[in-house]
């Protein structure tokens, strides 16, 4: 229906954005100090989390809350600033 989103799809989705979150944190980076990627990728992650959260709960306005925290200029341009 309009206005309305696919919530077992962007469930689905956002389970796998947890799951990449995971696993870029396990990861060494190209460039950068250890404890800040850790720092940042543990954010990352808690960020990713909060949006799968919210979309399992059918949360339009969490959702929304977390989905604009997650892709905000501090979790990415942060991150590759100091790490790309």
């Amino acid at each position: 229906t309009k206005g309305k989103p696919d919530w077992d799809a962007v469930a689905e989705q956002s389970k796998e954005l947890v799951s990449l979150a995971e696993a870029m944190g396990k990861n060494t980076p190209p460039k950068g100090d250890a404890k800040s990627w850790e720092k940042l990728t543990k954010a990352y992650l808690k960020n990713a989390t909060a949006v799968a959260a919210a979309a399992e709960k059918k949360d339009v306005k969490g959702f929304a809350t977390a989905t604009t925290k997650f892709f905000s200029g501090a979790t990415c341009g942060g991150c590759h600033k100091s790490h790309k």
